[in-house]
């Protein structure tokens, strides 16, 4: 299929459009780089647009009768396609991410986002760089930074500063216009290595991440309050212990989940408050958080129960011990 912009060995990630809007702002798009080869050199890298135009049905403002029986139901050809990542194609500022915005930038000098949304940002509530894309060097996750006075709507939930992109799929919205994002299912080894090479050339900080630590997306992650559980990295009697991620700054993290019963409620207390005395140092992890299931950070053991679980959060997530 011909398309606009190739599809490269590095891609990492796609944004489809996934509802009427977002499709006719692609549409949009779409039309003014086709009908105009010097529009907007640098947004064109980012942007796959299929050879054909397949039909979208829309109600129009007419009757479909003079008895005024409702809005006319149409069909109108329109552009489909989808944005794409690669670590073969920068962005501008590798140090920020990938842009997402809106806007026309016809003048000389004008610097569009990576991913042109839309060009009528009013109508659609889209800013002109109203959202990033880029991977925390601590863990490797993919991370969407909403910029100042923007917001978006991702997986349900309104989100105005940074999450982190957990699931293969994930539906976002900037404004009127919904996208599904799609990470590719390479492997992991892969996408690391992939991951490790592009920050290196574009001199970026390059730690090394925890080998433990799954970089991509696993079918088995979940959300636990504030944090991405991941892969299970140790088993003890008692508990499991969990590679993870803070969900708005994308940080590695060991999870420790644990059985708590009334046996021994009193020596979990013991040993957050002795972790907790400990304090920082660089030789040693250190408690950085605390979950029980009535809600409190570091709620005591409940005797309505026979059991219940308590989440401890150490940092650095190490890779040996």
């Amino acid at each position: 299929m011909e398309t606009i912009g190739p599809t490269f060995p590095a891609e990492f990630a796609r944004l489809y459009p996934s509802n009427k809007a977002a499709a006719f702002a692609f549409d949009q798009v779409a039309s003014k780089l086709k009908d105009d080869t010097n529009w907007n050199q640098h947004a064109r890298k980012y942007i796959t647009i299929h050879s054909e135009k397949s039909g979208i049905e829309y109600y129009g403002s007419e009757s479909e009768s003079e008895g005024g029986s409702g809005p006319q139901r149409q069909k109108k050809p329109v552009w489909r396609g989808y944005y794409e990542l690669s670590f073969d194609v920068p962005p501008r500022d590798p140090r920020f991410g990938w842009v997402l915005g809106g806007g026309k930038y016809a003048l000389p000098g004008d610097e569009s986002p990576e991913l042109v949304l839309t060009e009528r940002k009013s109508h659609d509530n889209v800013f002109g760089r109203h959202a990033r894309l880029f991977h925390n060097h601590s863990s490797g996750a993919l991370m969407l930074h909403l910029e100042k006075q923007s917001f978006a709507v991702v997986d349900g939930k309104k989100v105005s500063d940074s999450t982190t992109i957990w699931s293969d799929l994930t539906h976002i919205t900037f404004g009127a216009l919904s996208y599904q994002l799609q990470l590719d299912g390479a492997n992991d080894s892969a996408h690391r290595g992939r991951l490790t090479g592009y920050q290196k050339i574009h001199g970026l900080t390059v730690n090394d991440y925890p080998m433990n630590l799954l970089s991509t997306p696993a079918k088995s992650d979940y959300i636990h309050k504030d944090y991405v559980i991941k892969n299970a990295i140790g088993h003890g009697s008692s508990s499991t212990v969990f590679a993870g991620e803070h969900i708005k700054s994308g940080n590695a993290v060991a999870i420790k989940r644990m059985t708590r019963t009334r046996q021994n409620a009193g020596p979990i207390e013991r040993e957050i408050q002795m972790t907790a005395f400990l304090g920082r140092h660089h030789s040693l992890c250190h408690l950085i958080d605390g979950m029980s299931p009535n809600g409190d950070r570091r709620g005591q053991y409940s005797r309505n129960g026979a059991f219940d679980e308590v989440y401890l959060i150490y940092s650095p997530l190490v890779t040996t011990t």
